[in-house]
């Protein structure tokens, strides 16, 4: 975003910020918070406490960082007021809740949550931070909701470390599809408007979370593993068909049925992104669906010979009501339009994250002003056929590929957190 685009839409901003001063309670703290925003949204070529902090007139980064760590104020409540800011002008009875992970490569080891694990952004194992989120994805555009940091176990159990990085007592560890659940909880709780929940095979394969679903009575489509444990299709099976006891072995069913259809996930790069489809009504192990409920899972091929000579598929996981398999959802509640819509979401979104609220590579040590920086940052709602209204940028391809593209990783300091050597 300019600074003319935002000096355009500063009768807005200025509405947004100050209808949330009464989150802070004295005025200089919101004055702060105004500053941080537009510094967040301005396209600074490095956006930290020091570019930040030029760009609003302050001697130096201090406001900006005593406004992170120390000032007294509730990010919880920051969390829903632009959650309710969103739902406002977004909110759809047949949006899609999404939840996936963002990362922040460290080369440290002092901030809060940084170990080595397993990197979406590199697609191998670095040393980095991990946050979940949750992201709202409707026909009128996409924002995050809510997020929860990941605490891996070597953070959990190590008393010195939490102490120093601020982690309240009452966080241990958790599964990243655990911090999913509460914060589709919370959502639930706050009566957001949703239809579907989507997630990637790494939520996908957890029984826990799709467990909760199935209480909950939540629609989901999910990806899964080829390795989905199933105990057969729906149905009589045919005299001398190869068992079926995992995801993968419908594969043989799929090529030989030959019933695909071909829809598109959304505009990319270049162009649609074109895949065949084909569904299944299955039984999976060990959990019957709820009442009124089917389990389906699609099996989606790549359209392009490079791949296909390559034997490329994915699998999505999907939970809905009924009809059976032979029969068609309406218009506005077949999983292959959900999954290409959380498809945009998840995409968009997580792209947009752009590393710890926005700051690439940002050096934030602490639980306060991490938890602080997103949502701070301005998730606001991008609508279609209007000026985009925050600085993400837009993914470059489909994370649930199997040979998904990487993200250059952008550099750059930012002592939003204590300092300390590293």
């Amino acid at each position: 975003m300019t600074p003319e685009q935002i000096d355009a839409w500063g009768e807005e901003l200025a509405e947004v910020t100050g209808g949330l001063a009464h989150l802070f309670a004295r005025p200089e703290p919101a004055e702060v918070f105004a500053d941080l925003i537009e510094g967040l949204l301005d396209g600074l070529p490095k956006k930290n406490g020091w570019t930040m902090s030029a760009r609003a007139g302050h001697a130096g980064p201090e406001r900006i960082q005593k406004f992170l760590n120390a000032a007294s104020w509730d990010d919880a409540a920051l969390v829903g007021a632009v959650r309710d800011y969103a739902l406002a002008r977004l909110g759809d009875e047949a949006a899609v809740m999404v939840v996936e992970d963002t990362q922040s490569i460290k080369k440290g080891d002092k901030s809060v949550g940084a170990a080595f694990q397993h990197c979406g952004t590199t697609g191998d194992v670095r040393n980095c931070q991990v946050m979940v989120m949750l992201t709202y994805a409707a026909g009128a555009g996409h924002t995050f909701l809510d997020r929860r940091l990941y605490l891996p176990q070597s953070w959990a159990g190590d008393v010195e470390r939490r102490e120093e990085a601020g982690v309240p007592a009452e966080v241990g560890f958790l599964t990243k599809p655990r911090l999913a659940a509460l914060m589709l909880a919370d959502a639930l709780a706050a009566q957001v408007p949703f239809s579907w929940f989507a997630a990637d095979s790494g939520y996908g394969r957890d029984p826990h979370l799709r467990a909760y679903l199935h209480a909950a009575a939540i629609r989901y489509v999910l990806g899964v593993p080829v390795d989905l444990p199933l105990s057969g299709v729906a149905g009589k099976p045919d005299l001398g068909a190869p068992p079926i006891a995992r995801a993968g072995d419908l594969l043989h069913y799929a090529i030989s049925r030959d019933r695909w259809e071909r829809r598109s996930c959304g505009e990319g790069t270049k162009g649609q992104r074109l895949y065949d489809w084909t569904v299944f009504e299955v039984e999976l192990a060990e959990q019957a669906p709820a009442d009124g409920y089917v389990h389906r899972l699609l099996i989606r091929r790549s359209t392009k010979k490079k791949h296909l000579a390559g034997g490329r598929f994915d699998y999505d996981y999907a939970y809905l009501p009924g009809p059976r398999a032979d029969a068609h959802p309406g218009p506005g509640d077949h999983p292959r339009r959900r999954s290409a819509l959380a498809d945009r979401g998840r995409q968009q979104g997580i792209e947009a994250a752009g590393g710890a609220g926005g700051l690439p590579g940002a050096q934030v040590e602490a639980v306060a002003p991490l938890h602080r920086l997103l949502p701070a940052r301005p998730r606001l709602p991008r609508r279609r056929a209007r000026r985009p209204r925050h600085t993400g940028a837009r993914a470059s391809g489909d994370r649930r590929r199997e040979s998904g593209g990487k993200r250059p990783h952008t550099g750059g300091k930012d002592r939003t957190g204590p300092s300390r050597s590293r």
